[in-house]
């Protein structure tokens, strides 16, 4: 008969200080449950990531709609919510890289020493 599988933590995942968008509410539950950032600041930055990422999300839907290009009176150009969301994408990466939540170990273990080592 198989053992019980037993949780390592036991604890439920804390709500956001802000209400957020169904994208930001969908990062913020994938983090907590991966990281558990319990600290007030961790918790605002990681809110502001979301919240910028639900930002993102409705700039997409927009430029879906209306497409990425828009015809002025003499020429075409690109839609200015396409330089929005570029903006709001790249703020949530740089939220998530300062939480430290992004990088991993490039390897296991120390491996062998580069070549020419002593």
């Amino acid at each position: 008969m198989a053992d019980k599988v037993i949780p390592i933590r036991d604890y439920t995942i804390p709500a956001p200080p802000r209400p957020l968008g169904e994208h930001g509410q969908g990062l913020w539950g994938r983090v907590q449950r991966e990281f558990f950032i319990q600290d007030a600041a961790g918790q605002e930055i990681l809110c502001q990531a979301c919240a910028a990422l639900d930002l993102a999300e409705t700039l997409a839907d927009v430029i879906r709609t209306e497409g990425p290009m828009l015809q002025t009176k003499h020429t075409r150009r690109t839609h200015p919510a396409v330089r929005e969301q570029i903006q709001a994408r790249a703020l949530v990466c740089r939220l998530l890289e300062q939480l430290g939540i992004n990088t991993e170990a490039s390897r296991p273990g120390p491996g062998r020493p580069p070549r020419g080592y002593r």
